[in-house]
């Protein structure tokens, strides 16, 4: 992903996009053409595909998503999206993302 999207920019907090990431330089643990089979134990190429999960779901996600709860005296309250923590791994591979409500 060159940049987080436009719509969801203010809310989403990940690593400083201008810095390498460190999976980036790794090579990959299969020859060129390799059938889909043989990149299953690449750790380049896992790293690769979540990344555009990440680019995916940040593309999709709704700024303006809410969720219902109810609070400890049983009232619904409705909160909406507030922040969105990429979080990453020790390669700077995403891992997942957490969300945020208020």
């Amino acid at each position: 992903m060159n940049q987080i999207p436009n719509h969801i920019k203010s809310k989403v907090r990940d690593k400083d996009w201008n810095l390498d990431f460190i999976f980036e330089d790794m090579p990959c643990n299969h020859t060129q053409g390799a059938k889909e089979y043989e990149k299953l134990n690449c750790d380049k190429c896992k790293f690769d595909k979540r990344e555009v999960w990440l680019e995916q779901t940040l593309d999709k996600q709704n700024p303006n998503e809410q969720t219902t709860y109810k609070d400890d005296k049983g009232k619904t309250i409705t909160a909406t999206l507030s922040k969105i923590t990429v979080v990453r791994g020790s390669y700077d591979d995403v891992i997942g993302i957490t969300k945020e409500f208020e």
